[in-house]
């Protein structure tokens, strides 16, 4: 698990982790959980880039995501304005946990991303686990759900049976996305293909190199190919010219990882905004696609 959370590099941190873990059951391709998860598909920004749009939606997803890729789940959550359930949602976690016979999904063991759990030190009241970047990390138990981001959120997959129907959900998620129905933090944030006007804006106005919008297109390079690898692998015509937007998609973020790992940048940025202005056309078209196929499977 180590070596998947380490070559797995910008990955989604929820996605990688799920990859991970889910090695214990099945081995399912890293295409397939980016893109039934729907994170393939999601597209948050914020404003200023803020690192944390990759972590701000509503994490009820989270559950529906690991159940449409076709795994049972147990899950234990306590948001930061939960406090009254702090006590029950603790012992619960530890209980989850410790009677695990697998290794578990949390959150912010190391720093706010998805991380893993690996074991328990009774003696010495630790967990032991992975970190994003895939280090051996140990750390109290009294820390978990009480770090930088304080909210509790402890998955355990339970086991796996191959989903029916999972083809038409992902149009599901895809269309309400778009229309921001995931969203739970506008309008700094924005989700979809609307999403790309903060991006933009942001370029517009960067006169300096930047960690942020390397971020961003690192890890939106690299969930967008999981994407255009699942379909083009799938022998279905009704899904060809899906197909289609997602490999141009990908193609052109391919082209803006280039530009912006270029040792001209920021001084080539128009460039990248003019690519940027054609992957928002590209994403509002796989939204009215993935629309008119939704519509069709009724």
């Amino acid at each position: 698990m180590n070596n998947t959370m380490k070559k797995l590099g910008y990955t989604h941190s929820f996605v990688k982790s799920l990859k991970a873990v889910s090695e214990c059951f099945v081995d399912i391709p890293i295409e397939t959980i980016a893109s039934l998860s729907g994170f393939s598909f999601r597209t948050i920004v914020h404003k200023d880039l803020c690192l944390s749009a990759m972590s701000v939606f509503d994490w009820s997803l989270l559950k529906q995501s690991a159940e449409d890729i076709g795994f049972e789940v147990a899950l234990v959550t306590r948001l930061w304005n939960e406090e009254h359930l702090e006590v029950e949602r603790r012992e619960k976690a530890y209980s989850v946990i410790e009677k695990s016979k697998y290794p578990l999904i949390a959150w912010d063991l190391s720093i706010p991303e998805w991380e893993l759990i690996t074991g328990f030190d009774s003696k010495n009241s630790t967990y032991k686990g992975i970190s994003v970047s895939g280090e051996d990390i140990t750390f109290e138990r009294s820390e978990l759900g009480r770090r930088e981001i304080p909210i509790l959120f402890v998955m355990a997959l339970k086991g796996y049976k191959k989903p029916d129907g999972a083809l038409m959900k992902l149009m599901d998620l895809i269309v309400n996305h778009h229309e921001e129905k995931e969203a739970i933090a506008l309008p700094d944030y924005r989700e979809g293909f609307r999403a790309y006007d903060y991006w933009i804006d942001y370029m517009k106005t960067l006169d300096k190199d930047d960690f942020e919008s390397r971020y961003y297109f690192e890890t939106y390079t690299v969930m967008k190919s999981y994407a255009a690898s699942y379909f083009s692998q799938l022998d279905n015509p009704e899904f060809d010219d899906f197909c289609g937007l997602l490999k141009h998609l990908s193609v052109l973020y391919g082209n803006m990882l280039k530009h912006r790992k270029d040792e001209s940048f920021p001084n080539n940025k128009d460039i990248i905004i003019e690519y940027l202005k054609e992957a928002k056309t590209i994403e509002e078209k796989i939204y009215l696609e993935a629309k008119d196929l939704q519509a069709s499977s009724v």
